[in-house]
């Protein structure tokens, strides 16, 4: 949606959209992590560094260091290759400091294949869809739990090896060309907002809170499914709110500080509890507002000036 929308009207659209892309993900990111080595140095715990222990091999202290700055998602390599066929791991299944951010490396794999993945045309891109869910689902049987060469780590080889995750990325662009169709249709657009509680009773449905337990059942692919055909419909109808942009700005710094804010409020308020987790969530939220002051739009409004061809003091769209 980005591109087609977006970067296909600017000047050398493929190459701005990797550096709007790169200052999108990284500057936010890379602030959470700089706050979190200032905390743990003056002796506030703020995640887990251990990988950076002194002790530790200077390979290994080196590759940690790249894989945090660069959000290279290593679990794939620990979890689908060096684990399962005994191959030596220089660093370990857990290599980033705020583990939830491997989904990030992902997301940044997934942008170097979507500029020439987008502009297929929409039977392509099905046909892609058929083979990348063949590739997700495979693992299933391939290394079921009674498999001798890798038992039970199924889940590895579907939500953290690339090619395993890739059926989600078609189903977004598929969803894409639904919502091409859907803004020309003439209907009541606040009727897009009726997915979301269908959505919720769908995820609570099935969904018994063990995310192992969340993966290849019924309930999943239709949450899944549910998800690609209503986005189309709720974008629809939200995409004129100003408080959905703000929660979609918000929701970004959000997801990547809510590691070290848990781990802030921890230090303040040690009993695990609903004061602590009220606590964590306020500082959440006020991390998130202050990245989005300093960094997000500031940055942002440097984004727009690339996006439009022109020098961010010439203004955006």
């Amino acid at each position: 949606m980005i591109i087609d929308e977006k970067y296909s009207r600017a000047e050398h659209g493929v190459r701005t959209f990797f550096i709007n892309r790169a200052l999108r993900l990284f500057p936010a990111y890379w602030a959470v992590l700089i706050l979190g080595a200032i905390l743990m140095a003056v002796g506030i715990r703020s995640g887990d560094w251990t990988a950076f222990a002194p002790t530790a091999p200077l390979i290994h202290r080196v590759a940690v260091f790249v894989d945090n700055a660069l959000l290279f998602p290593g679990a794939a390599y620990y979890g689908t290759i060096a684990q399962p066929f005994g191959l030596p791991s220089v660093v370990g299944r857990e290599i980033l400091t705020y583990g939830q951010c491997f989904t990030v490396g992902f997301e940044i794999l997934f942008y170097m294949a979507a500029p020439f993945i987008v502009r297929l045309p929409t039977r392509a891109i099905a046909i892609l869809f058929v083979l990348s869910l063949a590739v997700h689902i495979a693992p299933y049987f391939l290394f079921a739990p009674d498999n001798a060469l890798a038992p039970g780590n199924y889940r590895a080889w579907q939500y953290e090896f690339p090619p395993g995750v890739l059926v989600f990325f078609i189903l977004g662009c598929l969803s894409y060309r639904l919502y091409l169709k859907v803004r020309t249709w003439r209907y009541p657009t606040a009727l897009g907002w009726a997915s979301l509680p269908l959505l919720l009773f769908a995820v609570m449905l099935g969904h018994d809170g063990l995310f192992w337990r969340w993966t290849n059942t019924f309930p999943a692919v239709v949450v899944y499914g549910l998800l690609a055909v209503t986005i189309p419909f709720l974008f629809n109808a939200s995409r004129q709110s100003k408080i959905d942009r703000m929660i979609g700005d918000a929701s970004y710094p959000i997801y990547l500080n809510h590691l070290l804010a848990i781990y802030l409020a921890l230090s303040i308020l040690p009993a695990v509890g609903t004061a602590s987790m009220l606590l964590a969530i306020g500082i959440s939220i006020g991390l998130a507002l202050i990245s989005l002051l300093v960094i997000e739009w500031p940055i942002g409004r440097f984004r727009a000036g690339l996006i439009v061809g022109r020098s961010p003091g010439g203004g955006g769209s």
